[in-house]
């Protein structure tokens, strides 16, 4: 402004853009001030984010070590289960080669191989698989659809026979009697 002066102009032109020049002053202030707290809000949100961040891959290594955990477990499940397994059918095997040697008569056999039977079905009904299929068989009632595993159709149940295990199953036109064992949930 001093120059201004000493060049002459009128010192209303002088006084106007002093004013204006603190106006500017002042708006360049503010700007400044904003920009600073939006500087704060962007570093706090940073942080905000980087421990969002660590929290999400804490919980993701959390999540995997559960489920190595429940994978190992299940492998061990299995494993036990299958050696039960073979136990089982060793012991079975063994009970057949000794009926053969024996060279029993028929009838003795039949009852062997019946009771041997027995027990694999007993050893069956255990397993998970088998007590949800049961729980299956259970609810059932006439008009359900149901899937027939050995002709891989779905039909309609008409009757259930619990002492037989037998099911009459509407399939297409035909009417079919089925064991209870091949049938199963459409879905």
């Amino acid at each position: 402004m001093t120059i201004a002066r000493q060049l002459g102009l009128p010192e209303k032109v002088i006084t106007d853009a002093e004013v204006n020049s603190m106006k500017a002053d002042d708006s360049t202030g503010e700007l400044i001030n904003q920009l600073q707290a939006a500087k704060a809000i962007a570093e706090e949100n940073k942080q905000i984010t980087e421990q969002t961040r660590a929290e999400a891959q804490r919980l993701e290594q959390e999540h995997r070590a559960k489920l190595d955990e429940l994978v190992r477990r299940e492998t061990s499940m299995s494993e036990k289960l299958r050696k039960e397994v073979f136990t089982e059918l060793r012991s079975i095997k063994g009970e057949i080669e000794r009926l053969e040697q024996a060279q029993p008569s028929q009838r003795i056999l039949l009852d062997s191989l019946h009771r041997i039977s027995q027990y694999i079905t007993d050893r069956l009904r255990e397993a998970p698989e088998e007590q949800q299929r049961l729980g299956f068989i259970q609810q059932l009632k006439m008009g359900d659809k149901v899937h027939v595993r050995s002709l891989n159709r779905t039909g309609t149940l008409n009757e259930i026979d619990p002492k037989t295990q037998k099911a009459v199953v509407q399939l297409g036109p035909m009417q079919m009697t089925i064991s209870l064992d091949d049938i199963e949930d459409v879905s």
